[in-house]
């Protein structure tokens, strides 16, 4: 026997655990990756930038920036200013004001963000910056951004002097402010493709104390004028040279393990690694002049150079093995970028891949458990139908078994996981696809994501397993089976419609208006039962099937359309063909309230045709398809008060129909308005347990919470009122009601009965 104790009681905040719980754990794991990208010490790095002075031999470390120092340059009054990467932040600009640094952040220039992968230079005291937005400008007290310096892809080099600035970009456009205004020019170099889809390394510019402007970009080219030149120096090419200084000489080029040095008048001069004392591993990074002395900073040190030769200054100190860069103030002293190697460099590589690999797989595992869960939800709810109608009917349809085998399959971990792996598959692979082909069509998504879902699909063709009974006798085998991965397909949809936000809208306007498609059902099959309910109230019962059938007219053969005649059947007193109706809908219906609903009709059906034991089968099941679902326990008070045995069981059953708290407003979509049926019943079950002093009570309250407008309403009441004066020995008073209950609904059920009340009232008595 099932009951409402044995079957699962609903959780208290079940949803803590499927919704809730994970999209936290998903926020932590996303929480953790983003901090473990923006932490990034120095332990997990190959090796870390840090600054220098360098004084008479001697390295001082200088404060510490949090972040990775790129680039340094010291003003003509000796201020250090430092150029830095920061994680999750970008490029930050930050001034030495001793004993610590002053950062500038985007909020100082007054931009959303900062891309300095252009540079700055020093020009007296001033700064500028060539940025993704502008060129940047401090003028010693403020920063000022010219936005309209540079066109949209932004700038690849800066040079400046006396308060004049040139700043180019990767397609040759050269802006320049001559102290008032900007003005822009396309630079035509000979033999320069700047919009060739080759790749060409970025210009870079440089200025040289007579006042000449240099392009290094696939060779060297001074400007003259409106012209550019190239340099050509004889048995040198000069094409992968790559800049490393520009001092007042001219500017510096490594090319080939050689240090060149290019004057204004085609003058070189040429450093080979043997002169400058380099050993195989050491090269060059940058170049520097102050006073008579050149210090070039290389992988190894410090090299100076005093005009006849070239000698190693004093080894650094405190790990540092390279120098990045090198700058001098007008005093001598040198300030320096030293790299530091981690010796635990290994370890550092091992969790830099695997901390993030880890978190990202905790990030899929994520939506792989909810698909799981959520499955598996389903088959536990899938069984719980399955015993109730078994319960109720004695055999399980092997439409239930099959389902359930179905469900079996969809819920393991690997369902789950080639469900999600379908997704997030299609989106790497649209990724990489997107890197070699730019100018992939946003469709492509979807043809990945459908090609992965048959791949795997097709793949799971290949494993061999036991045949099982149920496999279908098919030529070649039995079919594909597309359950896996089948929910990846309307979640690749979604996501697709996310990527392509903007596109989707164009074509087909807001996509938010696809949820009206909600509401507007919900508001159909609202109309639809309150026009049923309507002829019902009339007693218009072929009019109720009407409207049935009309707007079920999609599926009239349907679970849900059978349940509604079912309905309209049993409350018309045609109890044969509801049965018919009510079977096939149990057979077919897989929510667990409809399902509840449509066993509780069938329990009726049979106690109408007097099959006790099968009613009370029906009302279990459906008290165990559903928990919280307390109607049925007006059947089974229904069944309880005819076979005129127990009363107090009765009387247990007509409680349970509202709970131990009354009638509750947030059972009403489940149970519906039970007051009526509650508080008739109740004075019917009262009346037969001989406790008449309460009886009265429960008349008036029957009778005030019955609809007047409802004939089927009415003669129920009325008919179970007559029974509990017919109980009591007050048979005028009986047969009033049972006369109003046969004139409030004559052709309907509870009309029968009250009829069957009048012709033969000894038969309610035993």
């Amino acid at each position: 026997m099932l009951t409402e104790t044995q079957s699962l009681r609903p959780k208290k905040l079940a949803w803590i655990q499927s919704l809730l719980l994970p999209v936290l754990v998903a926020a932590l794991l996303i929480a953790a990756l983003y901090k473990w990208i923006e932490w990034e010490p120095a332990f997990l790095r190959p090796s870390h930038n840090e600054l220098f002075q360098v004084r008479n031999g001697t390295w001082q470390r200088l404060p510490e920036l949090r972040g990775e120092v790129e680039t340094l340059r010291v003003s003509a009054g000796g201020t250090v200013w430092a150029l830095y990467w920061h994680n999750t932040v970008g490029s930050e600009l930050a001034r030495l004001d001793r004993p610590s640094w002053r950062v500038f952040k985007p909020a100082d220039f007054g931009t959303p963000g900062v891309d300095l992968s252009g540079g700055f230079v020093m020009d007296g005291e001033q700064v500028w910056a060539a940025t993704g937005e502008g060129v940047l400008h401090w003028d010693g007290h403020h920063w000022n951004c010219y936005r309209d310096a540079i066109g949209k892809e932004g700038a690849s080099s800066i040079a400046v002097a006396n308060g004049k600035v040139w700043v180019i970009d990767d397609s040759g456009n050269l802006s320049h402010f001559d102290g008032s205004q900007w003005t822009r020019q396309k630079v035509e170099l000979p033999g320069a493709k700047w919009d060739s889809s080759e790749d060409y390394s970025s210009p870079e510019l440089a200025l040289t104390d007579d006042g000449s402007l240099w392009i290094v970009r696939d060779g060297v080219w001074r400007s003259d004028g409106p012209q550019w030149v190239a340099a050509k120096l004889d048995g040198e090419d000069l094409t992968d040279a790559s800049l490393v200084g520009s001092t007042g000489k001219g500017v510096w080029l490594w090319s080939d393990g050689s240090l060149l040095l290019v004057g204004p008048g085609g003058t070189l001069e040429e450093f080979g690694s043997a002169d400058m004392g380099f050993s195989a591993r050491e090269s060059l990074n940058e170049v520097v002049r102050t006073g008579d002395r050149t210090y070039a900073a290389t992988t190894l040190g410090i090299r100076e150079f005093d005009g006849v030769k070239w000698r190693r200054l004093a080894s650094p100190r405190n790990g540092v093995k390279s120098v990045v860069s090198i700058r001098a103030d007008a005093g001598g002293g040198l300030f320096a970028i030293g790299n530091i190697p981690n010796p635990r460099a290994r370890l550092g590589r091992f969790l830099q891949a695997a901390v993030p690999l880890a978190l990202s797989l905790g990030l899929l595992v994520v939506p792989v458990w909810m698909v799981r869960r959520h499955k598996r939800d389903r088959l536990t709810e899938h069984q719980r139908l399955q015993q109730a109608v078994a319960h109720a009917t004695g055999a399980v349809p092997e439409e239930f078994a099959r389902d359930e085998r179905l469900l079996q399959r969809q819920s393991s971990w690997w369902a789950a996981t080639a469900a999600v792996g379908v997704v997030v598959g299609a989106m790497m692979a649209y990724s990489i696809t997107r890197f070699f082909w730019p100018a992939e069509p946003p469709w492509m998504f979807l043809a990945i994501a459908l090609a992965l879902h048959a791949v795997v699909t097709l793949g799971q063709t290949l494993v061999r397993r036991t045949p099982k009974p149920w496999d279908p006798i098919e030529p070649g085998g039995p079919r594909f089976d597309w359950a896996p991965t089948l929910r990846a397909v309307p979640a690749s949809l979604v996501v697709f419609v996310l990527m392509n936000f903007g596109a989707v809208q164009k074509w087909m306007g807001d996509p938010i208006r696809l949820l009206y498609v909600i509401p507007a059902m919900m508001w159909y099959w609202f109309f639809e039962q309150v026009v049923m309910n309507s002829a019902i109230r009339r007693g218009d019962y072929d009019g109720a099937l009407r409207v049935v059938r009309r707007f079920r007219f999609c599926n009239p053969e349907g679970g849900a359309a059978l349940r509604q005649r079912g309905l309209v059947l049993l409350i018309a007193g045609r109890f044969g063909e509801a049965e018919v109706a009510l079977r096939r809908a149990v057979a077919t219906l897989r929510s667990r309230a409809a399902q509840a609903r449509a066993l509780e009709y069938l329990g009726d059906v049979l106690l109408e045709q007097g099959r006790y034991e099968d009613a009370q089968r029906s009302y279990e099941a459906a008290l165990h398809a559903l928990p919280g679902f307390r109607r049925p326990y007006r059947g089974m008070a229904e069944l309880l008060l005819r076979q005129g045995g127990d009363p107090a069981r009765a009387l247990e059953c007509v409680e349970n129909i509202v709970g131990s708290s009354g009638p509750s407003r947030n059972r009403f979509t489940l149970n519906g308005q039970s007051r009526d049926d509650y508080w008739s019943l109740k004075a019917w079950a009262l009346a037969e347990a001989g406790r008449g002093a309460e009886v009265e009570r429960a008349v008036a309250e029957a009778i005030k919470f019955t609809t007047s407008k409802s004939g089927p309403d009415l003669a129920a009441t009325y008919r179970r009122l007559g029974l509990a004066m017919h109980a009591m020995d007050r048979q005028a008073e009986a047969e009033e009601y049972w006369k109003k209950a046969k004139d409030a609904d004559p052709h309907g059920r509870w009309s029968a009965l009250a009829r069957a009340a009048l012709g033969e009232k000894s038969v309610w008595r035993v």
